[in-house]
């Protein structure tokens, strides 16, 4: 027979499969929370993604360097160390605004005093937003290429670039310009490729 604290013991235990008052929460199992916060961390991840994925729709912009005109220079006779100038034209025909423009103008080594071109305001160019970019020799002429940086609405644009003449007298140039193609035109076959000028003569 039995003692009263075995009898006890033997009818009381409680089955493991029953939840105690403890480990219940509003009538909802801990096992049952534990389960259903393993679902809400993909909810979260597709949130954040979203934006990223939206803004990637964004379409780049529609724009169309055209050659109008030039170079069309100022002064057909020259002399040593006098400063001729040329104007060359062209227009962005849109849809968009450009983000930049290049240009890039020549003149024969032989006819040209480097230093003082360079010593020129504006590295010659006297048109504003026009910075210089880059200068180099290549095949007997110094190449002089200029950027706008700034963007560039649809409209119709001129640049003019002087230079300094030297070298000996009785000699005939052309100062050339060329529209650079920027990256992203819808069409780069109308830049209009390398121009001359009318001929320029030295004569003193």
């Amino acid at each position: 027979m039995l003692s009263g604290t075995a009898f006890l013991r033997e009818m009381s235990p409680m089955s493991h499969e029953n939840p105690s008052p403890q480990e219940s929460h509003g009538g909802i199992h801990r096992r049952t929370i534990i389960k259903g916060a393993a679902w809400s961390v993909p909810v979260v991840a597709v949130a954040v993604a979203a934006p990223a994925a939206s803004a990637s729709t964004v379409p780049p912009a529609r724009f169309d360097l055209v050659y109008v005109s030039g170079p069309v220079v100022n002064a057909n006779r020259v002399a040593r160390g006098q400063t001729p100038f040329v104007d060359f034209t062209f227009q962005n025909v849109g849809p968009d605004a450009a983000p930049n423009a290049q240009v890039t103008f020549s003149v024969p080594s032989v006819n040209n005093n480097p230093g003082a071109t360079l010593g020129l305001p504006g590295n010659g160019v006297t048109t504003a937003g026009w910075v210089l970019l880059n200068t180099f020799q290549n095949g007997g002429r110094d190449y002089y290429t200029f950027i706008h940086a700034a963007a560039l609405p649809v409209g119709q644009y001129t640049v003019r670039w002087a230079h300094v003449v030297g070298g000996p007298t009785n000699t005939s140039y052309t100062m050339n310009s060329n529209l650079e193609v920027t990256a992203g035109e819808t069409n780069t076959g109308n830049n209009g490729g390398v121009r001359g000028s009318a001929q320029i003569i030295v004569v003193a």
